[in-house]
């Protein structure tokens, strides 16, 4: 079973990123157009994906029909969030879980709670480097610094165990060094409180 990546390079690209759809969790930004496919080790030849019953979708179609071979478009239009989806025939785990992250451009200040995910665009030509200003603590699960290339999307997680406050981070170009957000200043990353549990 493939597990779901959290890099997907294709802002302004025509080719998709490939999520196999027995992935779980399967996560992707808001407005994002991928391929689902199989890999045909499952012993599967096609395969239908589709929303647990009574749960939201963020898709248009309500359902897709995955075959061996070239992937199954989608683009994803629905809001950020955690949605539950299920496959016939029945993935391993089931069901799976479907996480839309929001997209943020690169002068913005993204927010999220500990554990969870956000998207940053880079919607210029050239690479960005963002990593935390002099003496702040990191308080993502990929290691710093991220790199952004050009014209890009990249998907991180809040890590877990990241203490609720701004974390300071600095936006710069990869080739040269320079700010990227002058008139912004430097932007920060927002923890959040988790939800309370009832």
């Amino acid at each position: 079973m493939a597990t779901a990546k959290h890099l997907h390079l294709h802002l302004n690209d025509s080719s998709a990123p490939n999520i196999d759809v027995y992935s779980t969790p399967v996560v992707v930004y808001e407005g994002e157009t991928f391929d689902w496919t199989i890999s045909g080790q499952d012993g599967q030849a096609s395969v239908t994906v589709q929303p647990v019953a009574g749960q939201s979708w963020p898709f248009s179609p309500s359902s897709f029909s995955v075959t061996r071979g070239n992937g199954t478009p989608a683009t994803v239009t629905g809001t950020p969030g955690s949605y539950q989806f299920q496959c016939n025939p029945a993935a391993p785990t089931t069901p799976q879980s479907l996480i839309v992250a929001k997209v943020f451009g690169q002068c913005a200040d993204p927010h999220a709670k500990p554990g969870k995910y956000f998207a940053w665009q880079n919607s210029g030509n050239a690479a960005i480097v963002i990593q935390p200003t002099v003496g702040v603590t990191w308080p993502l699960v990929q290691s710093a610094p991220v790199v952004i290339q050009g014209n890009s999307t990249q998907i991180v997680q809040v890590s877990p165990n990241a203490t609720v406050g701004d974390y300071g981070i600095s936006v710069t170009m990869q080739q040269g060094g320079s700010g990227v957000c002058p008139q912004a200043g430097n932007p920060v990353i927002i923890v959040s409180a988790p939800n309370k549990p009832k």
